[in-house]
């Protein structure tokens, strides 16, 4: 189901981020379809470089994590040093 219909008060930069969790996209296409899906009412202009880096970041998490299951709607990792929900 797509993310913004399950949750529609979210804003379109919380759906977008779900979207890229963990796909391991790359830094140019997660900027290219932040300036398409991601309404420019949800972010200040000058903060869009250190959310793209935010975004690139969670988009390959995983390659440092291992999946232990989903919950929910909650994907639990882990590493050596943290436990992730």
């Amino acid at each position: 189901m797509h993310v913004s219909k399950k949750q529609p008060n979210f804003s379109t930069y919380i759906c977008f981020t779900n979207a890229v969790k963990y796909q391991n996209f790359s830094r140019r296409s997660i900027s290219y379809w932040f300036d398409i899906l991601v309404d420019k009412e949800d972010y200040e202009q000058k903060d869009r470089n250190v959310l793209i880096g935010q975004l690139n970041n969670l988009s390959v998490l995983l390659e440092d994590y291992t999946f232990l299951s989903k919950i929910d709607d909650y994907s639990v990792l882990i590493s050596k040093d943290v436990l992730v929900i």
